[in-house]
């Protein structure tokens, strides 16, 4: 994570960087790096270049990984924003998430009466802890969380 004040700094921060990796054999993945911005708002699809880095008596360096500016990031599995609701992505991926994993559940019951046992501790093991994470950390709102426990009483209906 690189925190700079300003465009300036952050290109020369990601200058050093470039440098730094190069010198070392190893390269930034613009796959997985990206750039948020918090001193304005995003510009969706603009390339930071790790360009060249002063190394001596008038010598550049030249680094060429190009990063993109993005508005959210996923970081940990958490989804980020930077501007407007900082976790509304996130908070819509746990129903998404929580959709997903019932009707897995439901396929699970329809199959046979011996495996709503299955369903069950499936549920509680594993749908539940996935749809939960990251929320100790994430403020969401009233009807967010209205939507989670109506998807978790329609699965406990069906036990």
């Amino acid at each position: 994570m690189l925190i700079a004040d300003g465009e300036r700094g952050l290109q020369r921060l990601l200058d050093i960087v470039g440098y730094g990796a190069k010198k070392l054999g190893m390269t930034l993945s613009p796959g997985k790096s990206k750039i948020l911005v918090s001193w304005r708002k995003p510009i969706k699809g603009r390339v930071w270049k790790c360009g060249s880095v002063r190394v001596g008596e008038g010598k550049r360096a030249r680094v060429s990984v190009e990063l993109e500016e993005e508005g959210e990031y996923l970081y940990l599995g958490v989804w980020v924003q930077l501007y407007g609701d900082m976790y509304e992505k996130q908070a819509e991926a746990m129903i998404t998430k929580g959709k997903r994993h019932r009707s897995m559940n439901t396929l699970i019951w329809l199959k046979s009466s011996k495996l709503i046992w299955v369903a069950e501790k499936i549920w509680k093991a594993v749908a539940v802890p996935a749809i939960l994470y990251g929320s100790e950390v994430i403020p969401l709102k009233d009807k967010q969380i209205e939507k989670i426990e109506t998807i978790q009483r329609d699965v406990i209906r069906g036990f």
